[in-house]
């Protein structure tokens, strides 16, 4: 039933619900588990300036799930989510995965520099995982010189909002 609502709105544009379709695909709710028809609806709602949508695409593309793997076009899907003019978590998240595309080198050429960069612009609006990150480049000295006050005081702040992996 919530499939042909969604359904009957996508039919209708409605780019929040492509992207929904999209996700009950990924996840096999109320429908078979079908990555290619994932890509598609969530691709669909991604043209539309969908942020979630572009930010999920982009996690498609990086993980190479209902489609070939693509650090390029991850990127590209990254970078519209994240300067996209609707502010969202989907826009956060995509500023943190951005981080770690550089951190690692992922289609782009390694640089922790830029990595901090984009993991400051999610820290700067609470992302824990971006605090973790910022508190790992400080604890190993990658871009940055070895600090491990500083390291302390990211990981406390991602721990306060209660990431596990920080306490």
């Amino acid at each position: 039933k919530a499939f042909e609502l969604f359904q009957k709105a996508a039919d209708q544009g409605y780019a929040p619900a492509q992207h929904h379709i999209g996700i009950m695909y990924h996840e096999g709710i109320g429908v078979d588990k079908d990555y290619r028809k994932a890509f598609e609806r969530i691709q669909r709602a991604a043209i539309q300036g969908y942020s979630h949508a572009q930010t999920d695409l982009a996690i498609m593309y990086e993980g190479g799930k209902g489609i070939d793997q693509n650090y390029e076009k991850a990127m590209k899907w990254y970078l519209l989510s994240a300067n996209n003019i609707d502010p969202s978590s989907a826009s956060v998240d995509a500023q943190n995965n951005i981080g770690n595309l550089y951190e690692n080198g992922y289609g782009v050429t390694q640089s922790y520099t830029k990595a901090l960069d984009w993991y400051k612009k999610a820290a700067a609006q609470d992302l824990d995982l971006a605090q973790l990150n910022i508190g790992g480049l400080y604890e190993n000295g990658n871009g940055v010189p070895q600090d491990y006050d500083k390291a302390f005081e990211w990981y406390k702040k991602a721990a306060d909002q209660g990431n596990q992996e920080a306490s």
